[in-house]
């Protein structure tokens, strides 16, 4: 059995089963972080718009996961105003393929892909929560930066903390 990780350029295709898969692992990871009837009004079909919405950010990088022929992970990332600062926007993984390696193989990807382009800093806003999330972000080795925002997405806010990760 083949248990090799492909990563790769999202592309336009890759959408349906991009959206399916990333509906179940934010349900999965907010469920219970966030108030049930909020989390509940987040449909696939949501996802299914956005996504056709992301692809046409041209800052915007998604990089794909790709396991055993199916798409089972994405990674965004885009460049900051900054000079060699990048933003990670997010690192989702099916849930039936998580601890298998895929988003860690998705965060080297963004790390090797943004050097290339003489990145010195590499920062992601996690909702202060989501203790999976940081727990990753960590593993990955990144660290608090100190700042902490207050955001707001669909109808519902909360505090997220950044994490960064120095390159240089």
């Amino acid at each position: 059995m083949d248990d090799t990780i492909l990563i790769r350029q999202m592309l336009t295709d890759d959408v349906p089963y991009v959206a399916r898969f990333h509906h179940a692992a934010w349900m999965d990871a907010y469920r219970d972080l966030l108030p049930k009837e909020e989390v509940e009004k987040i449909t696939l079909r949501h996802f299914q718009n956005s996504w056709k919405q992301i692809l046409d950010d041209d800052e915007r990088t998604n990089l794909i996961a790709i396991e055993k022929a199916m798409p089972v992970g994405y990674a965004s990332y885009r460049p900051r105003k900054k000079q060699g600062r990048w933003e990670l926007i997010g690192v989702y993984v099916d849930p039936s393929s998580m601890n298998k390696g895929c988003g860690s193989a998705l965060f080297g990807a963004v790390v090797a892909a943004i050097k290339e382009k003489e990145a010195n800093k590499l920062i992601v806003w996690v909702m202060k929560k989501n203790q999976r999330a940081i727990n990753f972000y960590e593993k990955q080795g990144m660290h608090p930066s100190g700042k902490i925002r207050k955001s707001k997405q669909e109808g519902m806010t909360f505090e997220e903390v950044q994490y960064e990760l120095l390159l240089d």
